[in-house]
């Protein structure tokens, strides 16, 4: 009986000291998570927004044009008016010239007009705006009232000429006569206590068969 409950006993102890097996051992060959880094940029998504960025550097360039400035650095008073030829310029006469031997353009002179009083600093009130005084003084020379009459086609063009200067242009084209083509009326203006005012009147025309040594239209 003895040597039974020993042999019992032998066998326990043999079971319990046996090692764990494989598949209930902890992996000992695992090793701890590395921290993820944040993604980096791809290089060709970088080259994309450098790219789009440089557009939109060039698009801000055009808008961003140097002012014409005089000697001291001080922005030109009045630069695109007196050196713009388009905003005087009658297309109209330009096809003339190719038709018509001759035709050509008197040189702007004083106007024999009288400006109304109400449109001189002096005795008048003005306009709110330059481009009232414009039409006011269409209005007044009765410009408009010869379309499909006299003329077949006036044209308004107003340009800067300074903080308190602007220059107004009529173009009429189309005369009924056989000699004056067209009559432009050059009209400078000054805004004086926030009204404009005409300042000086001008004129030149446009003649068909050309122009004397007196600038008059032959």
């Amino acid at each position: 009986m003895k040597s039974v409950l020993f042999v019992v006993l032998a066998v326990t102890v043999a079971l319990a000291g046996c090692e764990t097996s494989p598949d209930e051992q902890p992996d000992q060959t695992d090793e701890p998570a590395q921290a993820v880094e944040p993604q980096q940029d791809q290089p060709s998504e970088q080259a994309d927004d450098d790219a789009d960025e440089e557009e939109v550097a060039e698009d801000q360039q055009e808008f961003d044009e140097p002012v014409k400035t005089d000697d001291d650095g001080a922005p030109k008073v009045g630069e695109r008016a007196e050196a713009d030829d388009d905003f005087e310029r009658q297309p109209h006469m330009d096809e003339l010239r190719e038709r018509a031997d001759g035709a050509d353009t008197t040189s702007w002179q004083e106007s024999e007009r009288q400006i109304p009083e109400q449109f001189t600093a002096e005795e008048g009130d003005g306009a709110n705006t330059p481009g009232q005084l414009l039409m006011e003084l269409a209005g007044e020379f009765r410009l408009y009232d010869s379309l499909g009459i006299d003329a077949n086609e006036i044209t308004a063009r107003i340009t800067g000429d300074g903080p308190e200067r602007n220059i107004g242009i009529l173009l009429q084209w189309g005369l009924k006569d056989d000699s004056v083509a067209g009559l432009d009326m050059r009209v400078r203006m000054q805004q004086v206590d926030g009204a404009w005012f005409v300042e000086e009147l001008e004129e030149r025309y446009h003649c068909r068969r050309g122009v004397t040594d007196d600038e008059l239209c032959l």
